[in-house]
């Protein structure tokens, strides 16, 4: 053989095998690095940057929050747990794990306030406790707490602005500085989730990035619902006695957000208007909030007659309250600061006329031009430095007293024409907003 060709034969050799060198090396990099950020944790699983929700390894996620009391962050971790039992696949496992209550005076209650079937899946969901690793931390308490996890696994903070701000340290378990701090932090896997634009405003306004704040609004119980002629007749009955006039209804506690003093004070207006038209029934939550000491005040102050108001404080289950829903005529809310107004939207959901400030979160899921819903003209001001969870720099809504009279009269005048616009527009709007809506998007966020 002549040498030129054995030197061009050796030459090959030696390629073919530089290349297969070459291409085993890349493959052991490849493995390293799909591996690198992967251990093992004290309990013998597999911990790091760990399995997606689509792969064959276990899928933790954990919701860290409020249960068995009447309490809207205890309503939002109950319903979200019971969807996400039936919406994470068959490779997930969820958790619960029982944070402190901000008010340590708040009964914790086993009876049942959400459907028996609710309560008994999310009661007994197993616990994990904070050192143990997982894919996914959903926390829905108050104070918010955004500390980034040590593992640096995701974590989702479900929080609300109702003053569109949220800068004072109450707010936050570790103050408000290290909260935006931990937001902020790009290498942190810490987003918040709130509810309508309104309160995505609030974080904004505080300093918070917009892309670490997003919006899934909150679902409606399929409790809530339109009952037939003779069971709404049963109802009124079994509430109110049946009164032969027309019934306002405002369902939430007496706080000055609220703007109850507001619809007192516009209530006493339209009696002045329309002598013995009107019933206003209010439901509160005595166990929870001190609303009747408050209710009385606001009454005496504005002169209203003898058994022209109503107070329901008793704590009612999601059932017993679609029944007061269904026999009341139409629910009012003229607030002032709201991070969603989660009755509004139960109310719709009853068939029932609304009537609400306009310009706040409830502009994300009431109709604009629908006979079933009137909305309140308002104006943005700064709100007054004496109210709770918010300093100099929070403002709210003040509705137009001369327009919620006009609203109210309205619907005096044109009751049978609203309810029924209301009894088919607003059970539709409603239907948009469902928990497993919600839970879904609280997931998609990961």
């Amino acid at each position: 053989m002549p040498c030129a060709l054995r030197q061009r034969m050796s030459r090959n050799v030696l390629f073919q095998c530089l290349k297969l060198v070459v291409a085993l090396f890349l493959a052991s990099i490849c493995q390293s690095l799909e591996t690198a950020t992967v251990g093992v944790s004290s309990d013998g699983e597999v911990v790091g940057s760990g399995p997606s929700i689509g792969s064959t390894n276990k899928f933790k996620v954990v919701i860290e929050g409020w249960r068995n009391i009447p309490h809207s962050y205890a309503v939002v971790a109950t319903h979200l747990a019971y969807e996400l039992v039936s919406l994470l696949p068959t490779n997930a496992q969820l958790y619960f794990t029982d944070v402190r209550l901000w008010n340590e005076n708040w009964p914790a209650s086993l009876q049942e306030i959400f459907p028996r079937n609710i309560q008994d899946t999310v009661n007994t969901l197993p616990m994990r406790n904070q050192q143990e690793w997982r894919n996914l931390t959903i926390r829905v308490a108050f104070p918010y707490n955004t500390s980034p996890r040590s593992d640096n696994s995701k974590v989702v903070v479900v929080a609300t602005s109702e003053f569109l701000t949220v800068n004072k340290d109450v707010y936050f378990s570790d103050g408000v500085e290290t909260a935006l701090d931990a937001v902020r932090d790009t290498e942190a896997s810490v987003i918040i989730l709130t509810h309508s634009k309104w309160s995505q405003t609030g974080f904004i306004n505080t300093g918070f990035p917009p892309r670490k704040v997003s919006i899934v609004p909150l679902g409606v119980s399929s409790d809530f619902r339109p009952l037939t002629v003779l069971e709404k007749r049963e109802a009124r009955s079994h509430f109110l006695g049946n009164p032969n006039t027309t019934v306002f209804f405002s369902n939430g506690a007496m706080t000055s957000n609220k703007g109850i003093d507001l619809l007192l004070k516009i209530f006493k207006l339209l009696l002045d208007n329309y002598p013995d038209c009107c019933l206003l029934v209010l439901k509160g939550l005595d166990k929870m909030y001190s609303s009747k000491w408050r209710l009385s005040d606001w009454v005496y102050q504005y002169k209203l007659p003898v058994g022209s108001v109503r107070y329901d404080g008793q704590m009612l289950s999601t059932k017993q309250l679609n029944l007061l829903y269904n026999s009341v005529d139409v629910y009012v809310s003229p607030y002032k600061a709201e991070a969603f107004n989660l009755p509004v939207l139960e109310a719709m959901a009853c068939g029932l006329p609304v009537i609400v400030t306009s310009g706040g979160s409830t502009d994300d899921f009431v109709p604009e031009h629908s006979m079933g819903t009137m909305l309140v003209k308002s104006k943005l001001v700064k709100a007054p430095k004496n109210i709770s969870l918010h300093d100099s720099d929070g403002r709210w809504l003040e509705p137009d007293e001369d327009h919620l009279l006009k609203v109210m009269e309205h619907f005096l005048q044109n009751r049978k024409s609203v309810q029924a616009a209301a009894s088919k527009n607003n059970v539709k709007a409603a239907a948009s907003f469902t928990w497993k809506q919600f839970a879904r998007g609280a997931i998609d966020l990961f």
